[in-house]
């Protein structure tokens, strides 16, 4: 599903899956809406979280340092 050319198919396995090269793969992807649901997937690892602070995408980075601030606060 990583690699399918339908973004919301990509959107849907950045937020649920449990692989972390998949969740990797999708953090980079060219679509922001795809990058933007990487932060909420409960398995992304938090180094990730952190990069994508840096996202050229503002609702990315936004998302990002939500859900950031949420993990190094708990």
């Amino acid at each position: 599903h990583s690699d399918d050319n339908d973004w919301r198919v990509r959107r849907k396995a950045a937020g649920s899956s449990d692989s972390e090269s998949i969740i990797r793969k999708l953090s980079k992807d060219k679509d922001y809406r795809v990058r933007g649901v990487v932060p909420y997937n409960k398995s992304t690892p938090l180094d990730i979280i952190d990069s994508l602070q840096n996202d050229s995408n503002e609702y990315v980075r936004r998302t990002a340092t939500s859900e950031y601030n949420l993990w190094t606060k708990k």
